[in-house]
């Protein structure tokens, strides 16, 4: 073919060059040229929804746009998301027609992030994108509840309860923070009912003022990142320990007599006893001392509805 142009060098068709030569009716070889044409792009990512530090699987599937005599398209999709996260790989190759990256977000819960799939095209298609709306929700959490010793606990006494709160999604766990509202039973709970959790667990104590089986409810509250959740425990209150002594022994006197007041923990009924009668009496609760020498008293208090017997 002469400069210029005339008659002869070869014909391009507005396309990326296939490896197919022909010659014309003079013998040149002709390059013949397949069009360039565009793609259609979807993004999904499954699970379909996810929370913060647990991890989607985001797949993009690329297909040539001409329905007639499709080509597979080839090449790399990069991904990118409106929220904070990392994917791992950034962007993937395509293999008969789509490739996945993990989607690890990292950002605000209860957001709704956009992942988009933006394919690079090849020789023989343009570039395209597609996207996925991925709601970002807040990581679950499990309350654990314990109360008094081995889940007994007795009458006026405070029985410690410790409340621990877990991270039960799966992907990247983090420690809960924030408080603990506790509930339930006859009696009071320090601390006004709450308490801070520090390392995820934390504690106060019950004081139950009535006998038999209660239910104490813990309620995790929530934080920015976990859900709120609840546990129960079951508190078995028995009778308290009593105790008794005698709070007016005075000095003894061969002939004297004294009634006898008392330090009493219990709902029962006091009394004195004389453990020494050749030298003191008790009668109709009144102690007599009838003669000199050595003389030991005893008080008890009975059993009564919230208190066990006791002697002192």
């Amino acid at each position: 073919a002469g400069a210029g142009g005339g008659g002869g060098g070869s014909s391009y068709a507005g396309g990326a060059a296939s490896s197919a030569f022909s010659p014309d009716s003079t013998g040149v070889p002709m390059v013949e040229l397949a069009p360039v044409t565009g793609v259609s792009e979807t993004v999904t990512c499954l699970p379909a929804s996810t929370s913060v530090g647990e991890t989607t699987s985001c797949t993009a599937t690329v297909a040539d746009a001409d329905s007639t005599t499709p080509i597979a398209p080839t090449g790399n999709v990069a991904f990118s998301s409106t929220g904070a996260g990392t994917f791992t790989p950034t962007s993937c190759t395509l293999t008969a027609g789509s490739c996945s990256a993990a989607f690890t977000p990292s950002g605000n819960v209860d957001s709704t992030d956009t992942i988009t799939g933006a394919y690079g095209g090849d020789s023989f298609h343009t570039s395209g994108s597609g996207t996925a709306s991925l709601p970002i929700g807040a990581r679950a959490s499990s309350t654990s509840v314990a109360c008094g010793t081995a889940g007994a606990g007795a009458y006026g006494q405070a029985s410690p309860c410790t409340a621990t709160v877990s991270d039960s999604s799966t992907g990247t766990k983090t420690t809960p923070s924030g408080t603990v509202s506790f509930s339930g039973g006859t009696g009071t709970f320090s601390s006004s009912g709450s308490c801070t959790l520090t390392s995820g667990a934390c504690s106060l104590t019950f004081t139950p003022s009535a006998l038999g089986t209660v239910s104490l409810t813990a309620a995790y509250n929530g934080d920015a990142i976990h859900t709120s959740s609840s546990n129960t425990a079951a508190l078995a209150v028995a009778q308290a320990a009593g105790a008794v002594s005698i709070n007016n022994i005075p000095s003894a006197v061969f002939g004297g007599t004294f009634t006898p007041t008392y330090n009493a923990l219990g709902d029962g009924t006091s009394t004195t006893a004389s453990l020494t009668p050749s030298t003191c009496t008790v009668s109709a609760g009144v102690v007599t001392f009838v003669a000199a020498g050595a003389w030991q008293l005893q008080a008890s208090i009975t059993s009564g509805t919230n208190y066990l017997a006791s002697t002192g």
